[in-house]
């Protein structure tokens, strides 16, 4: 993190310390630049900015009968355990502190992780862990009753965090990030973070 006004390394000092091509670093760049957090001063360099109010785009799906792409055979389910969720989905949800299911799924790109799932499910949903998950949540949770009838998508794009480069075993780049709120008519259900490699997978959106 550098401090406002400071003046950050050059294009070939982050080329040298992150082991990246220059097209990626200047990728890196232009968006900070149209997103207004540096601005390059001739003669002195590349300065950090002071951040702007953030602005944020949410799209909004009122589906009947929303379904998965069947990408099945490169999914893998990496755990299904009770665990503690972060605080926001409890206060979302206006629920106790309590472990919740949470399914962890990754699908892979020649061997490669480009997508990660993490999904809390509300304690009211009937699920546990003799149910398959390595096909659709959605068509399973139907088959409970569950049907997911609403969702919520909040998108936001930036660079990979150090917490990510280490899972997804990849340098600085880009990355979309999606948290999801679902609903059966109005009872929540599931709560999912899920993080996509820009260079390794496409996000459609479609509202109907």
């Amino acid at each position: 993190m550098y401090p406002i006004g400071s003046i950050i390394p050059t294009e070939k000092d982050f080329m040298d310390e992150f082991e990246i091509s220059r097209i990626v670093v200047r990728q890196a760049m232009d968006k900070l630049l149209m997103e207004e957090r540096i601005q390059r001063i001739r003669g002195k360099g590349t300065i950090v900015l002071e951040p702007k109010e953030k602005l944020s785009t949410s799209f909004v799906s009122s589906l009947h009968g929303i379904s998965e792409s069947k990408n099945y055979k490169n999914r893998k389910v990496i755990s299904f355990t009770k665990e503690m969720a972060p605080q926001e989905v409890y206060d979302f949800w206006q629920i106790p502190n309590q472990s919740l299911w949470c399914l962890i799924r990754c699908t892979y790109l020649k061997d490669k992780v480009v997508n990660r799932f993490i999904s809390y499910y509300h304690p009211n949903v009937p699920i546990s862990d003799e149910d398959n998950y390595q096909e659709s949540i959605y068509e399973l949770l139907a088959q409970k009753g569950y049907e997911i009838t609403q969702v919520t998508d909040t998108i936001t794009a930036g660079l990979i965090t150090k917490e990510d480069q280490e899972y997804f075993q990849k340098d600085l780049c880009a990355v979309v990030y999606r948290t999801r709120t679902s609903y059966h008519l109005e009872e929540a259900v599931e709560y999912t973070y899920s993080t996509y490699l820009a260079d390794g997978y496409q996000l459609t959106i479609e509202n109907q």
